[in-house]
C-alpha cells in the first residue's frame, strides 16, 4: 500500500515538470491521482475497522464464554 501512494505521489512531481505549461492537465492528474489515494484509505480504513471488530469480538467471546482464555493473554502482545 505504501509502494502504491508513494509511487503515485512521485508520479505527479514528474507529470508536474513534464506538463508546466498545462495547468488543466496537471489539476485533472491531481484530482485523479486524490480520488485514487482516498479510495485506497477508505479502503484500509475498512480493513483495519473489520480487523478491530474480529478481536474484539474474539476477546469478548473468550471473556464470557469460560472467564479466561490463553488468547486474552496475548492483548497484551498485539501483532
Amino acid at each position: 500500500m505504501k509502494i502504491k501512494i508513494a509511487d503515485r505521489l512521485h508520479n505527479l512531481s514528474d507529470i508536474a515538470v513534464a506538463w508546466k505549461n498545462q495547468p488543466e492537465r496537471i489539476n485533472a492528474k491531481l484530482m485523479e491521482t486524490e480520488a485514487y489515494l482516498l479510495s485506497l484509505a477508505l479502503e484500509l480504513g475498512k480493513h483495519i475497522h473489520d480487523y478491530i471488530k474480529s478481536e474484539i469480538s474474539k476477546i469478548r467471546e473468550a471473556i464470557f464464554t469460560d472467564g479466561t482464555s490463553e488468547y486474552v493473554g496475548t492483548i497484551l502482545n498485539p501483532i
